[in-house]
């Protein structure tokens, strides 16, 4: 069964250090594991996930360390031409809570749009990728 592509992408956005997403390849469904609202029917992740792999192939989505969003604030950052706003953004990396002053530091610098262009594309290559590595079929 094909997926579409965008649905995937949603997926990862709505990933965070305290939810796990997973795939059943044979329906299409999307489905996701939270530490703060377990399913009442196990005891944690790895039953679930134990639970998961006798119903069928389920995949698991990547989670936030594959997907990486610091290092996509970086890159951003880096390949900015500009040295003053390269300064910048690399600088609201290197504060406590980086992710909310880089996000403070592109809306001052007028970026939210090119920011959030990035962002998307390196969200589809993220996609893409896990969708080649695990064999998914994929609609755009």
């Amino acid at each position: 069964m094909k997926i579409k592509l965008e649905e995937i992408i949603i997926a990862l956005e709505s990933i965070n250090q305290d939810t796990q997403g997973f795939l059943n390849p044979d329906t299409g469904e999307l489905f996701y594991w939270s530490d703060e609202f377990p399913d009442e029917e196990y005891d944690d992740i790895d039953d679930f996930e134990a639970h998961l792999e006798q119903e069928s192939k389920i995949i698991s989505l990547p989670d936030t360390f594959e997907i990486n969003e610091y290092a996509m604030m970086e890159s951003f950052a880096v390949f900015e031409k500009e040295s003053s706003i390269h300064d910048e953004l690399l600088y609201s990396l290197s504060l406590r809570k980086p992710f909310r002053h880089f996000k403070e530091a592109i809306h001052r610098l007028g970026f939210q749009k090119q920011w959030y262009a990035y962002r998307a594309l390196k969200y589809q290559e993220k996609a893409l990728g896990w969708c080649k590595d695990n064999k998914v079929e994929f609609e755009l």
